[in-house]
């Protein structure tokens, strides 16, 4: 809970789980690709390192042996709502080696996981270049294959990143005990006007309901209907300056 003093009186009305910064899911996967015998130093755990050298002598990029259907695949050990999936090309050479390559994502290994539902197909192949594909998929495995015979899968990284948080939203009651008469319209009408929900844009976890309390001198009783809990605020302001708060759990 967080209190400013001036003219407003902030406390958080909701305490969502946030990632501020997103975590690259991949990076902590297992991952596999369906051979590499050709080429053991270019193993399928290059594309999931973090580095993104596009160069694959840096030994930053996994690579495949000539092959049918050649595929790679990170377990990402639970399942997540992924919401967008980044491949970056080889740079140094080949770069039409990743054209037809599909992104599949889910839950089964049944054909090694390329059965599963398919997020999309990359169609352009430029060198060193990051595609960012948007899923809204869930699923615990992430594949990318090449549905044809006689190629060769090469990924200088793979990202793998949720889908954002769905914040549910709870309802408000607002009880209002005050030396102003609540019963004029026009009096209720003007403390309404101050009464507003604020989103955050400084990274924090909450949104806020703001109170300008600059024009009322009154005692105010909130009373939160939050999932999973309830909880009671205690809010007492003389004008803009604030002489207590409390919060009082039921």
């Amino acid at each position: 809970w967080k209190l400013f003093s001036g003219l407003l009186c902030f406390f958080s009305t909701v305490s969502p789980d946030v990632i501020n910064k997103q975590e690259d899911l991949a990076l902590r996967g297992n991952a596999t690709q369906s051979s590499s015998s050709d080429f053991p130093q270019f193993h399928a755990a290059l594309a999931n390192d973090g580095i993104t050298n596009t160069n694959i002598y840096a030994l930053s990029c996994s690579t495949t042996d000539r092959e049918n259907q050649p595929w790679w695949r990170v377990d990402l050990l639970d399942v997540f709502n992924i919401g967008k999936v980044i491949v970056t090309n080889r740079g140094d050479c080949c770069p039409e080696r990743l054209n037809g390559t599909e992104i599949r994502i889910g839950n089964s290994l049944q054909n090694n996981g390329n059965n599963n539902p398919r997020c999309a197909v990359i169609n352009s192949t430029v060198p060193a270049i990051s595609y960012n594909f948007t899923c809204n998929m869930t699923g615990r495995y992430v594949n990318l294959v090449i549905p044809a015979d006689g190629a060769v899968l090469t990924l200088c990284e793979v990202e793998v990143y949720k889908a954002p948080e769905l914040i549910k939203k709870g309802n408000l009651r607002m009880k209002m005990y005050s030396s102003e008469n609540l019963g004029d319209s026009t009096v209720t009408d003007k403390v309404l006007q101050q009464v507003r929900k604020r989103e955050r844009n400084d990274d924090q976890k909450s949104d806020f309901l703001s109170v300008n309390l600059f024009n009322f001198q009154s005692f105010f009783l909130y009373r939160l209907n939050l999932l999973p809990s309830e909880q009671r605020l205690l809010l007492s302001c003389t004008g803009p300056a604030i002489q207590n708060f409390s919060e009082l759990k039921m």
